[in-house]
């Protein structure tokens, strides 16, 4: 056995910190290409690209565009557009506009323009008109089917449902967060945001709740474990599959997966080898994706501080999982303090408790929000406006976690700004 000392690990970290440092100074993509659009920034320019991802939002429909022509030039590299409500272009359009091309800069203290950088995208367009459509279906592939699914499930959850509800039903199941800014501040303030977030600190803390629950429910937990992984599965395919999901359900198994190793040591070499291959591939990630870092460290808290912190909350019941939940939720949110408050400046006082009052509301409102979205949509004579009665109970459960995060976010000492 080979005993590390603290001057091995001194000299161990250093040396990974030297390599980071050269590696992300000559990385190619950390800079934008040599024919990048960054390069073909100008107002009123004539743009052409393949949606690959959009986001529907009140005021306007945000396109990420790929295999980007400007002005009739070829660019590398991705735009995000901000474009009028764009209804009859689908994923995989290959599409037109007139928009000024910008190059993305930091705001309020946020490196806006690394976090895009981190997904391919150097530039950004304001288009004032509607785009039009080139050609239909350009781009094909499981990237485009998957985005598809995506979007047809967040349709049939906001036919049932009307807002806010629909959209935080739309969080808990595959991580959409498409709220209005005064809803976001409100999750923000009481800490709740990982709630409806597609990273890896909401799904290793929704399959730890999961994997709870169904213990508490008398099955045997190597039994429970398979349904956990295929929920995992379920919510990255209705996610869309992006990069970012993909990492959250990776987290969200290893989280769960390392007690069923049998050795503890199994679980951190199984994350540390997963870390490893995302950062070969893309290392930017390392420093300016906030939802990579999120996902490590929500990952090592539960690892790592969820067991022993549930040993001293003996006086939270364990009914429905409860205690366990709480644990997971506290581990969690002391790993990740570190990103939250140097990256959002903010610490939430009443996280914590919030997310007690909270979680014993998210699988019966999960349940019972996807039984009355199924309903909707298999049987005509229970559609209608707001999914029928049996609707109902989902909106019960989804009003109850509303009321309590609108309540808890008046508090005038929810959150401390740094």
């Amino acid at each position: 056995m080979i005993k590390i000392t603290p001057s091995k690990a001194l000299r161990a970290l250093l040396g990974v910190f030297i390599f980071g440092v050269t590696v992300y100074s000559f990385y190619p993509g950390f800079q934008p290409r040599q024919n990048s659009v960054a390069y073909h920034v100008a107002k009123n320019a004539s743009v052409t690209g393949i949606i690959m991802k959009r986001d529907i939002d009140t005021k306007d429909d945000k396109l990420t565009l790929d295999q980007v022509s400007v002005n009739g030039e070829a660019g590398l590299d991705k735009v995000l557009a901000f474009v009028p409500s764009f209804s009859h272009g689908e994923l995989g359009d290959k599409i037109g506009l007139h928009c000024d091309l910008e190059a993305p800069e930091p705001f309020d203290g946020f490196s806006y323009d690394r976090w895009l950088a981190a997904k391919g995208i150097f530039a950004q367009c304001y288009s004032r008109s509607e785009p039009f459509v080139l050609v239909r279906g350009a781009e094909t592939g499981p990237g485009i089917l998957l985005g598809k699914i995506h979007e047809r499930v967040v349709a049939e959850i906001r036919k049932t449902y009307g807002e806010p509800h629909a959209q935080l039903l739309a969080g808990l199941l595959i991580g959409d967060n498409a709220f209005s800014d005064d809803w976001k501040q409100r999750f923000v303030r009481t800490g709740t945001s990982h709630v409806v977030a597609a990273s890896g600190y909401n799904v290793a803390l929704a399959s730890s709740m999961a994997l709870a629950f169904l213990i508490y429910a008398g099955f045997k937990r190597q039994h429970a474990y398979p349904f956990v992984l295929l929920a995992i599965a379920s919510f990255v395919i209705l996610a869309g599959g992006e990069g970012a999901v993909m990492r959250a359900g990776i987290m969200g198994a290893i989280a769960i997966t390392a007690p069923q190793l049998g050795r503890k040591s199994s679980g951190w070499n199984a994350l540390l080898l997963t870390v490893a291959i995302m950062l070969f591939f893309s290392p930017r990630i390392l420093r300016d994706d906030a939802g990579f870092q999120l996902s490590v460290l929500s990952t090592i808290g539960l690892m790592s501080l969820s067991r022993p912190i549930s040993l001293r909350l003996e006086w939270i019941p364990e009914i429905f999982g409860l205690r366990e939940s709480f644990s997971c939720t506290l581990a969690a949110t002391i790993a990740t303090l570190p990103v939250i408050i140097f990256g959002f400046h903010r610490i939430s006082i009443i996280g914590p408790f919030t997310n007690l009052l909270v979680l014993p509301f998210l699988p019966y409102a999960m349940a019972a929000g996807t039984a009355g979205v199924m309903v909707h949509e298999l049987s005509p004579i229970y559609g209608g406006a707001g999914g029928g009665l049996l609707s109902l109970p989902g909106w019960f459960f989804l009003e109850c976690i509303l009321r309590v995060i609108d309540a808890m976010s008046s508090l005038p000492f929810a959150v401390i700004n740094l």
